[in-house]
């Protein structure tokens, strides 16, 4: 108070006094006080109020981890409670709420609290407890948002439910034996063994059948060859194994070949209506065709054919007869043995449409898939752009329904044309596997397994699920998981529901911008258990500044893209000496014109194109090999 004493002359004198307060060390708060003023046998009082308020914003959030994973087993106990701690690390206290956006799956999360006032510097744990029991086998993703006035901060949250690990080899009691057959007749593959068991041995219900081999219900084999299933590791090797032919089978097959045969002359047919086919052969030894080699299935000890490309083929009795099919579909898997050949290499068919307007045919250039339907006034026919890699299974399929033709490989349509109303016509030829009928100029060079023909267009949906049965077992890692463990330096799973920021799922936040005016969020993603996000024409994902891709002396891109025809897998390597390597759906890739995917070599930008989804960009600071390449594609291709 200045000043601190005065003197007031005469009668209406005035001084005036000036009061000032500081707040020192106070917190803020609002004081009170009061100043007396003495004058003679006189006193006046002035009562003072003083606010003190905080320098500096309100409540500031933050929160640590930022990122959380949790990992269940379906019918065991839910995994470990985690908690989150929040801090406010503004100048004011100020009340939170959380709030949980899920991408996947509905409330299978529990926060404790939802709520609370925190005080400024202070901190509490928020305990996250999954709630998960009634998941199914998957990844799920969810985002905590936890919101105090204009502040916010957001923690993903990962959750992987797996299948029971089973690692017991001890040998099942009867009331497990029931379980476990009661479990096999609930899946595909029980529903197929039960058709096939009533079919060559007279009774679907018939435990030692169910309990043996799923090969052993085939005629080629004995009943000496059954082998009991004793423990429930029998039982998951059981389905793993068999899981792709299962799902061929349930839809109904005219012909199926598994090519598992080690010797002899004849390729036995598991459709039930036995047509054998009769491999190429000189007084019954084999020619141009080498058995036991490693099949396309990874689950499955059942092997496949070797072709010379010369001599060898199976030809298939006449009753494969497809006159006057409206609808026809044609599989088989494929490893080239080279990609210098000069023919157009026939994989399944009956005729070459091209000469003869007749019959169907199936084949592969070195960089294309060919696929014809002869009508007998015309044919039609696919002849789509392919870059293929020796020594590398593909999984072809050709799909006539009537009015149209579409190529399929690796589960993804490359190509479709329409077709005038149309049914095959009539060819006096019977079908060939690995050859074009009547010459050898256009056989097949490579290996084949698991040929199948059906008289019904299958859907594209079930393309792909035949396509995946392959990996059945194989693994049980989520794709999500497989890319951390990789360690990318950023890694943006493209699940964002709305905004302009593509959020980095590593700990190293290199959060990417979102620009255009076409962005389209939540659309299907790469994986069933997760979403993705759709780009126009003048959209794009810009990688921050901070990322500097010329500090490492190696780096990789990778990401999924679907632009019309189904999603691919892209990635794109460049090693210290600046060579650039490209990746194609887990193979080496070279540019050719037609090709479905253009590989864009500026690695700032993920794609050119008139429009597509984006899912699963992911940056290394190494070059990934190409093991790992094949690897995260086939895991991808597992949609979870």
């Amino acid at each position: 108070m200045t000043p601190g004493s005065g003197q007031l002359t005469g009668s209406g004198g005035t001084q005036i006094v000036t009061i000032t307060c500081t707040p020192g060390s106070l917190a803020p708060d609002t004081y009170t006080g009061y100043v007396t003023f003495n004058l003679g046998t006189t006193s006046a009082v002035v009562n003072i109020s003083f606010t003190v308020t905080a320098s500096g914003s309100a409540a500031v959030l933050s929160a640590s981890p930022v990122a959380m994973s949790f990992g269940d087993v379906v019918g065991q106990a839910l995994a470990a409670p985690q908690s989150v701690t929040l801090s406010n690390t503004g100048a004011l206290s100020g009340t939170w709420a959380a709030s949980i956006s899920y991408t996947s799956g509905n409330n299978w999360m529990v926060l404790l609290p939802t709520t609370d006032t925190l005080a400024a510097g202070a901190s509490e744990a928020v305990t996250v407890t999954m709630n998960d029991s009634s998941l199914a086998i998957g990844t799920y993703t969810a985002t905590i948002t936890f919101t105090a006035g204009s502040s916010s901060i957001q923690v993903a949250v990962t959750l992987i439910i797996n299948a029971i690990a089973v690692s017991s080899l001890a040998q099942m009691t009867q009331s497990d034996m029931a379980a476990q057959y009661a479990y096999i007749l609930s899946t595909v593959v029980g529903q197929q063994l039960s058709i096939l068991a009533n079919i060559y041995y007279g009774g679907a219900t018939n435990n030692q059948v169910i309990y043996g081999e799923l090969d052993a219900l085939f005629p080629f084999e004995t009943m000496s060859s059954l082998h009991v299933m004793k423990s429930i590791n029998d039982v998951t090797a059981f389905l793993n194994a068999y899981a792709y032919v299962a799902q061929v089978l349930s839809d109904k097959p005219i012909v199926y070949y598994r090519l598992g045969e080690a010797s002899g002359i004849y390729a036995y047919d598991i459709s039930g209506r036995k047509m054998t086919g009769t491999i190429s052969n000189t007084g019954g030894v084999i020619a141009g065709v080498t058995q036991g080699q490693i099949g396309a299935l990874p689950s499955s000890s059942d092997t496949a054919y070797l072709f010379d490309g010369a001599t060898g083929n199976i030809s298939l009795p006449a009753g494969v007869n497809t006159a006057n099919w409206s609808a026809l579909t044609v599989e088989c898997w494929i490893k080239l043995s080279n990609i210098t050949f000069s023919q157009t290499a026939f994989v399944v068919a009956n005729d070459d449409p091209s000469s003869t307007n007749l019959g169907f045919m199936i084949g592969v250039k070195k960089n294309a898939v060919v696929f014809r339907i002869g009508k007998g006034s015309a044919f039609y026919e696919i002849n789509q752009a392919y870059t293929f890699a020796a020594g590398t299974w593909y999984h072809l399929v050709g799909v006539f329904a009537g009015t149209s033709l579409k190529a399929y490989v690796n589960g993804n349509q490359i190509a479709t044309t329409s077709v005038a109303s149309a049914v095959v016509a009539q060819t006096t030829n019977v079908v060939n596997i690995a050859s074009k009928p009547g010459v050898t100029t256009n056989n097949f060079p490579g290996t084949l397994d698991e040929p199948a023909l059906y008289n019904t267009a299958l859907s594209a949906a079930r393309v792909q699920t035949h396509y995946l049965g392959r990996l059945s077992g194989t693994s049980q890692t989520s794709y999500a998981t497989l890319i951390v463990a990789d360690g990318p330096v950023c890694y943006y799973r493209m699940n964002e529901t709305s905004g302009t920021v593509a959020h980095d799922a590593t700990a190293n936040h290199f959060d990417a911008a979102l620009s255009g005016s076409s962005l389209s969020y939540s659309v299907a993603g790469v994986l069933s258990t997760d979403t993705a996000i759709g780009f126009g024409s003048n959209d794009s994902l810009i990688f921050p500044s901070t990322l500097v891709l010329a500090n490492y002396a190696g780096y990789s891109l990778e990401y999924w893209i679907n632009i019309t025809s189904g999603w691919q897998h892209i990635v794109i390597t460049v090693d210290s000496t600046g060579n650039t390597l490209y990746y194609l759906n887990g193979a080496p890739y070279s540019s050719g014109s037609g090709d479905s995917v253009v590989v864009d070599i500026d690695l700032y930008y993920t794609g050119s194109f008139s429009a597509g989804s984006l899912d699963e960009i992911a940056v290394y600071p190494y070059v990934l090999s190409a093991s790992q390449v094949a690897n995260h594609f086939q895991v991808g291709s597992l949609g979870v």
